[in-house]
């Protein structure tokens, strides 16, 4: 693949877009877990309770992914995607407003932060609609970059909840929300040849492929163990090593830098010599790493 390949097909606007639709929506989907030390401090959580109120988030963006998937192929990817950033900015104006005074409030943003993770069914379709097969592996891979939106959470929550309490890091993070947005609604297009409408029985018919399952199986791994432990670096680290919030961030921010960087180059990898050939090689490089890290 070249550049000029970006270039002269698809709508470079519409991908620019969604990549920061999908930077902002990884930045708060998982911005509980920077804040967990100190919201945890402040409302005299247990362990378990902090690990819950982190986990909340990724498990509702699986559940509402499917959900958000199903809007997408009815009023399209834009308006889908407009529809949950709404969401999105309503929970964190609110919890700016009236703070998280208890842990069941923890939860409930937990549940609204889900919005933000089901940007993965949303901006990646919008994206990928735009350019032919040939390039569909970067194209989604830039897209999906949006995740060192991880990567500037981990570095910012938790330096602005230290000078300003926690509270107001939702505050502070609807300004790139509204510019997002705004950015998202001006530039973006709608989705370019718009699947037809599926009946329910159609989705169902998916589920009998057995690569389905097996992709879904590769994806909970490797997405899954990327996502989760994102989300408890700064936990883990004050756990078990006693660093402070703010240093546990730096630290969870270069563990998941690696990954946003790699996402184009998987993507490039997998047009230049197949998405099959691609899982394998990663596979089998993580599984090295994680045997000399024993």
């Amino acid at each position: 693949m070249k550049l000029s390949d970006l270039k002269n097909n698809g709508h470079w606007p519409t991908l620019l877009a969604a990549f920061l639709y999908f930077d902002f929506s990884f930045m708060v989907w998982a911005v509980l877990g920077p804040l967990a030390p100190q919201i945890g401090e402040t409302l005299k959580l247990s362990p378990e309770q902090k690990g819950l109120m982190v986990a909340l988030p990724i498990l509702a963006g699986a559940v509402l992914r499917v959900l958000i998937g199903l809007l997408v192929d009815r009023v399209g990817a834009k308006n889908a995607g407009m529809i949950a950033q709404l969401v999105v900015i309503m929970g964190l104006a609110l919890a700016w407003i009236f703070g998280l005074p208890n842990y069941p409030a923890t939860l409930l943003m937990g549940l609204v932060l889900g919005f933000a993770g089901a940007s993965f069914a949303v901006a990646l379709p919008q994206a990928g609609r735009w350019y032919p097969s040939n390039i569909q592996g970067v194209v989604m891979g830039l897209a999906g970059a949006g995740n060192i939106g991880v990567v500037l959470n981990s570095l910012l929550a938790p330096r602005l909840a230290e000078a300003f309490g926690w509270k107001n890091v939702f505050g502070f993070a609807l300004v790139p929300a509204f510019l997002v947005l705004i950015f998202y609604a001006a530039v973006s297009k709608a989705d370019s040849g718009e699947a037809k409408r599926r009946k329910i029985s159609d989705y169902l018919a998916l589920l009998k492929e057995p690569d389905a399952h097996w992709f879904c199986f590769y994806y909970t791994i490797s997405f899954g163990g990327f996502v989760g432990l994102a989300s408890s670096y700064v936990l883990y680290f004050k756990g078990e090593f006693g660093i402070p919030p703010v240093q546990g961030g730096d630290f969870a921010a270069l563990c998941t830098f690696v990954g946003a960087f790699f996402r184009p180059i998987g993507g490039a990898t997998a047009d230049h010599i197949g998405g099959i050939r691609s899982l394998y090689r990663f596979y089998l490089l993580a599984g090295m790493a994680l045997i000399a890290a024993l």
